[in-house]
């Protein structure tokens, strides 16, 4: 039986373990030095003034959003194509989540998508960029859209850690947040960079990012000011022993030994970027003859992304799209669909018509994720490669 690739798959070496193991056997195992130290890293990976983690990708979003503002009543645009999370976590804090359409060939928002829901959604005063696979938003033409109409842009860049963002005549690291308020990362296994669980959120402005902080670990500060004087000594200070509150947070931390993980997998984010670009650039080559059946999303910015996914569009359409999911399966590749757009959710029935997201449609409709991960070997690509065109060179036939 022929060996089963998934879509994605986590990468560990003995580095990976013993840094665990350290952890393990040392006396912190969470909110200790290995968390500050992975803040750091990542910091100076992104280029970002500050650095705050937590326990997945979702409670990043959620943290990002309320301490940067968003509460009951706000309405935020969201790309339809991407992950429930990112309307979920404005949608818990009580705001509305309304949607922007996107590019049919990249399954990014784009200006244009996005003056449009601005358009049909004036109220809307936060947005936030999807990096869909890896690849960034123009976030150069979506920041003076949002700064021209009062709107706080944010970034999810769950799949783009080491990617890059094009803005005039040079290259901005995502996560510095040069066009936004703040950026979100995920180290589910599948990333880039896997601990397991995890996230991040990277800002400019230090005072957001103290209340992120305080909002990850239940509100809970050592504020004096504020404290009730039962708490102070006779000189006015904080008695050594006591915590002060003075709004709910959430317990959304990460640990130590997450971090251990997540600092050895960071020092070797170059190895693995350039790995994942080497796998897309024989997936690209082995279907450049193939234009009439498939469109390899990952063709343009190769330089510059770090590549989460390898999507392709399948030419024609969706029946093609669903017989080649079933095709590859049945030998034992298993790929992914990302993503369904998220109005065709019951939950957001009426958020909005499908006339006004025909790029999502269409996208959604030919999308299919291929394996791409470290393991991969060229063989297990062409094995791949040749499955996808001999099945849709068959599917085609007249």
């Amino acid at each position: 039986m022929a060996k089963t690739l998934p879509y994605g798959r986590q990468s560990v070496t003995e580095a990976d373990i013993n840094a665990v193991v350290d952890v393990l056997r040392g006396p912190f195992w969470t909110t200790g030095p290995k968390v500050l130290a992975f803040e750091e890293a990542l910091a100076e990976v992104t280029e970002a003034d500050h650095c705050v983690s937590v326990s997945n990708g979702t409670a990043a979003l959620q943290i990002l959003y309320q301490a940067a503002g968003l509460t009951c009543g706000d309405v935020i645009i969201v790309p339809a194509i991407t992950f429930l999370a990112t309307a979920n976590a404005a949608e818990f804090l009580g705001a509305r989540a309304v949607f922007a359409d996107v590019d049919p060939q990249s399954g990014l928002m784009t200006p244009e998508t996005f003056a449009a829901a601005i358009d049909r959604y004036p109220e809307a005063r936060y947005a936030v960029a999807v990096h869909l696979n890896g690849r960034s938003c123009d976030m150069q033409g979506l920041a003076e859209l949002a700064h021209a109409n009062d709107v706080m842009l944010f970034e999810d860049a769950a799949h783009a850690l080491g990617s890059q963002t094009r803005a005039d005549n040079e290259v901005v690291p995502v996560g510095k947040n040069a066009f936004s308020a703040g950026s979100c990362f995920s180290f589910h296994p599948v990333k880039t960079v896997a601990m397991g669980e995890g996230g991040a959120i990277t800002f400019q402005d230090a005072a957001t990012a103290e209340r992120a902080r305080l909002l990850r670990s239940h509100g809970m500060s050592r504020n004096k000011n504020t404290a009730h004087e039962l708490l102070l000594d006779d000189d006015g200070q904080l008695e050594p022993w006591c915590y002060v509150m003075d709004q709910p947070g959430h317990n959304v931390r990460v640990t130590d030994i997450q971090c251990a993980l997540g600092l050895s997998q960071l020092a070797r984010l170059p190895e693995t970027i350039e790995i994942r670009r080497c796998h897309v650039q024989q997936y690209n080559e082995r279907f450049a003859d193939h234009a009439e059946l498939v469109f390899p999303v990952a063709s343009e910015d190769i330089d510059v992304t770090t590549w989460h996914l390898y999507p392709i569009l399948c030419q024609a359409g969706r029946a093609a799209r669903a017989a080649l999911y079933r095709a590859l399966r049945d030998q034992h590749i298993n790929p992914q669909i990302h993503y369904i757009p998220l109005p065709l959710q019951p939950y957001f029935k009426g958020r909005c018509d499908m006339n006004q997201i025909p790029g999502a449609i269409s996208y959604y409709e030919r999308c299919l994720s291929l394996p791409l991960y470290v393991g991969l070997t060229p063989e297990d690509i062409d094995r791949v490669a040749d499955t996808v065109i001999d099945f849709l060179e068959v599917f085609s036939e007249p």
